[in-house]
């Protein structure tokens, strides 16, 4: 992504709706026997594959640079300081919100396509193994032992497979 778009990103998020709360996982993928090792780094060679996705030329963020020369154009035309009307449409008129879930979008669907292709199948959390995961901080060894745990479980992923 060029320069210009990250900041034309950060400045129409920044004049958008608050952002959406993260909720508890529901679902999780899994493969039957596989390693914590194994796990761990497929898992975040999926996750790289889905964060370092150019969406530069994508519908989305090719309205988000649109909407930035905009505003800048706006800004640069002398007009008002006060005057934020203008602006104000233009960051409505390219709609941040739904342009930022349509990247989230393509990078969620290039995770998930890593993880089918390498064997990975999702499995939705029980109640119980949610609360359980809600208990361990995220990132830490004992989250992703537990996780590995029910990931790898043949039993959990044919009775919880979706």
């Amino acid at each position: 992504m060029t320069r210009r778009f990250l900041l034309a990103a950060l400045c129409l998020a920044g004049m958008s709706a608050p952002a959406f709360a993260a909720l508890a996982p529901r679902d999780s993928w899994g493969k039957a026997g596989v390693s914590l090792d194994q796990y761990r780094a497929d898992a975040v060679m999926c996750g790289r594959r889905g964060y370092y996705l150019d969406v530069a030329n994508t519908p989305a963020a090719q309205a988000l640079v649109k909407a930035s020369s905009r505003i800048e154009n706006l800004m640069m035309g002398g007009g008002s300081n006060t005057d934020l009307d203008p602006i104000v449409m233009a960051v409505q008129g390219a709609r941040p919100e739904q342009r930022f879930r349509e990247i989230a979008t393509l990078q969620k669907t290039t995770v998930e396509t890593c993880l089918t292709d390498l064997g990975y199948v999702r499995f939705r959390l029980t109640d119980e193994q949610r609360g359980q995961l809600e208990k361990l901080r995220a990132g830490t060894p004992e989250r992703h032992a537990f996780l590995h745990s029910l990931a790898s479980d043949p039993k959990i992923l044919s009775t919880q497979h979706l």
